[in-house]
């Protein structure tokens, strides 16, 4: 498991968010945050569980957007 895939997974978990099935990378979704409002900024990595989660990563900290929008 990758860094970036623990740091999703221990966040998901803090948050008591359930991971639906495997992570999978998503790089063509990498980048950098231009609007740090949802709490990250600078360069991040991007999974997606199977439920169409979203786990934006940067470093240790992580954002989660479910497929309608909403950001834990």
């Amino acid at each position: 498991m990758s860094a970036t895939e623990r740091t999703a997974r221990r966040y998901a978990s803090s948050i008591g968010f359930a991971v639906t099935g495997r992570l999978a990378r998503k790089p063509e979704w990498d980048g950098r945050f231009q609007n740090p409002e949802i709490g990250l900024d600078g360069e991040y990595r991007v999974l997606v569980d199977e439920g169409g989660n979203a786990y934006y990563v940067n470093g240790w900290q992580c954002v989660i957007i479910d497929p309608e929008g909403i950001v834990f």
